[in-house]
C-alpha cells in the first residue's frame, strides 16, 4: 500500500468506525434484546414497539435511551441490570392505559425534571396489575407515579431522589393518586420530598420498607384502608404525617431520629378517623407522637396502645379537640412525657378498663404495695409537692432527697389541685411492658452514647482535679 493510499484509508476507516459508534434506535454500547418467542430485536423501543402482547422481553445488559412507551400487557426483564437511561427529558418509562405490564431487574435513572408533566422513573396511567419489581431508581424526580389505576405492586426497589435539590424542591419515591389495590413492599427510599404520597388513595399495603432523607417518610391526604407495618423510618421532618384520612392501622413500625427542621414528629395525625396505632418503635425524635381534631367525626375511634415511646423531647403532644384509648404504652425517658393543649378535661382515655392496665410512665415512683404489677398512686401531669416547694422555697434542701420521695406520695393521695384530673392514669404500670415482647434494644443501642457523655466528663473532670492538685503541691 502506498503512502497515499495509507493516508486516505485512515479517514475513512475513522468515518466508518464513528458511523458504527452511533447509537441505533436508543441503543447505547453492547446489548442482547430478545423475546419468549425467540425473536431477537436491534433496540429496547423496538421490542415494546413489535413484540407481541402477553411477552416477556429480556434485555442482557446495556444502556438503552428511556421515553419508552408501553400500551399493551408485556414483561420486560433485565439481566445484569441494564440501564434505561432518560436523559434528563420527560418520564423514562410510561405505561398507560393498559393491563398485565411487569419491569424487573433495571436501573433507571435521569428522569426529566418539570413538575406539569410529571417527568418520572416509571409512569402509570389508567392501567390494571402493574408490577414494578427489584429495580434501581437512581436521579429520577418522581421515582414511580401512579394515576387512575388498579393492582399495582412495588416490591423490591431502590428509589434515590436527587440529592443536590433542596428539600422542597424534590419530588416524591412513590406518589399515588386516585388508585386502589396498591402493594408497596421491600424497598429503599432516599433523598426524596415525601417516601410515598398518597392522595385520595385506597386499600393500600406499606410494608418493610426503609425511608431516609425528605420531609416525610409516609404522607396520605384523604385516603381510606391502610395497612402501614414493618417500616424503618429516620431523618425526616414527620415519620408519617396522616391527613384527613380514616381506616389505618400502624403497627410494628420503626420510626427514629426524625428531627429535621427543629420540628421533627414521629406520627403526626390531624383530623383523622378509625386509626389503630399499636406495637410501634418511636424512639429519638422532637415530637413522639402528635394527634390534632383526632377523631375528626363523632363515633369514630382512635387507638395508641403498646408502644415503644422513648427518648423523645415530648412524647405524646395531644389537644382537647382529641378523644383516644391509650394504654399498654412505655413512657420512657422523654424529656416531657405528655403535652397537654387545654385547660379543660382530656377526652384521652389513659388506661383500659377491660384489661385493668394503663401506661408505663418512667417518671412515676414504682410504689406497688399490693404486688399486681400497677403502681399504687395514680400518674397525673400535676406534681403538688413540686409547686409546694416552689412556694416555700425553704423546703427545696428537699427536693430530690428520700424524704421527697415519700412526701411525693403523700402529696399525691392527699392535695387536690385545680388542675387534677386534665390527664389520669388511674393503672400505672410498674415495669415496661413492651421492650421484650417486640424483641427491642433501645438499652443496648443507647449505651454507647450514655457511657461516651458519661465517661468524657468524667475524665476532664480527673485531669483538672489531677492538675490542680499537682499545681497547689
Amino acid at each position: 500500500m502506498t503512502n497515499i493510499q495509507r493516508t486516505l484509508s485512515i479517514p475513512i476507516l475513522l468515518f466508518i468506525a464513528l458511523i458504527l459508534a452511533q447509537p441505533v434506535d436508543g441503543l447505547v454500547g453492547n446489548s442482547s434484546i430478545y423475546d419468549d418467542l425467540g425473536n431477537r430485536y436491534s433496540s429496547l423501543g423496538e421490542a415494546v414497539r413489535e413484540a407481541s402482547p402477553g411477552s416477556t422481553i429480556y434485555v442482557e445488559g446495556g444502556i438503552h435511551r428511556g421515553g419508552i412507551v408501553i400500551d399493551k400487557p408485556l414483561s420486560l426483564v433485565g439481566i445484569d441490570r441494564p440501564v434505561l437511561d432518560g436523559e434528563y427529558s420527560g418520564s423514562v418509562v410510561t405505561i398507560e392505559n393498559t393491563e398485565n405490564v411487569s419491569i424487573t431487574g433495571f436501573r433507571i435513572e435521569r428522569s426529566g425534571r418539570v413538575y406539569s408533566t410529571e417527568d418520572s422513573g416509571v409512569k402509570i396511567i389508567n392501567s390494571t396489575r402493574v408490577f414494578i419489581r427489584y429495580n434501581v431508581f437512581d436521579d429520577v424526580f418522581f421515582g414511580i407515579l401512579v394515576k387512575d389505576s388498579r393492582g399495582v405492586e412495588i416490591v423490591g426497589n431502590n428509589i434515590t431522589g436527587i440529592d443536590e435539590y433542596y428539600l422542597s424542591d424534590r419530588m416524591h419515591g412513590i406518589y399515588n393518586w386516585y388508585s386502589y389495590n396498591i402493594s408497596i413492599i421491600n424497598n429503599t427510599f432516599r433523598y426524596v420530598k415525601d417516601g410515598v404520597y398518597n392522595d385520595h388513595n385506597y386499600d393500600t399495603v406499606i410494608a418493610n420498607n426503609t425511608f431516609r432523607y425528605g420531609r416525610y417518610g409516609v404522607h396520605l391526604m384523604y385516603s381510606d384502608r391502610f395497612v402501614i407495618e414493618r417500616n424503618d423510618i429516620s431523618g425526616f421532618i414527620a415519620g408519617m404525617a396522616l391527613m384527613y384520612s380514616e381506616n389505618l392501622t400502624i403497627r410494628y413500625n420503626k420510626i427514629h431520629g426524625n428531627r429535621v427542621g427543629g420540628i421533627g414528629e414521629g406520627l403526626f395525625i390531624p383530623e383523622t378517623d378509625n386509626i389503630l396505632i399499636e406495637h410501634n418503635w418511636i424512639v429519638g425524635n422532637v415530637v413522639g407522637i402528635n394527634i390534632r381534631y383526632t377523631p375528626y367525626t363523632p363515633g369514630k375511634y382512635s387507638i395508641i396502645r403498646f408502644n415503644v415511646i422513648a427518648y423523645n423531647y415530648v412524647g405524646l403532644h395531644v389537644d382537647t379537640d382529641s378523644e383516644a384509648e391509650v394504654y399498654g404504652n412505655d413512657f420512657i425517658e422523654n424529656v416531657q412525657e405528655i403535652r397537654y393543649i387545654g385547660y379543660t378535661k382530656s377526652r384521652i382515655k389513659w388506661y383500659s378498663e377491660e384489661l385493668r392496665i394503663g401506661n408505663y410512665w418512667s417518671g412515676v415512683k414504682a410504689f406497688d404495695s399490693d404486688g399486681d404489677g400497677l403502681v399504687d398512686v395514680p400518674y397525673t401531669l400535676v406534681d403538688p409537692l413540686y409547686r409546694f416547694i416552689r412556694e416555700h422555697r425553704e423546703l427545696s434542701v428537699y427536693y430530690l432527697s428520700p424524704v421527697y420521695e415519700v412526701l411525693d406520695i403523700v402529696f399525691k393521695y392527699s392535695y387536690e389541685s385545680p388542675l387534677q384530673g386534665l390527664i389520669e392514669d388511674p393503672y400505672p404500670l410498674r415495669e415496661p411492658y413492651n421492650i421484650d415482647r417486640l424483641d427491642l434494644t433501645i438499652y443496648i443501642e443507647n449505651l454507647p452514647y450514655t457511657l461516651v457523655l458519661t465517661l468524657i466528663p468524667m475524665y476532664i473532670v480527673y485531669r483538672g482535679v489531677y492538675r490542680a492538685r499537682g499545681k497547689r503541691g
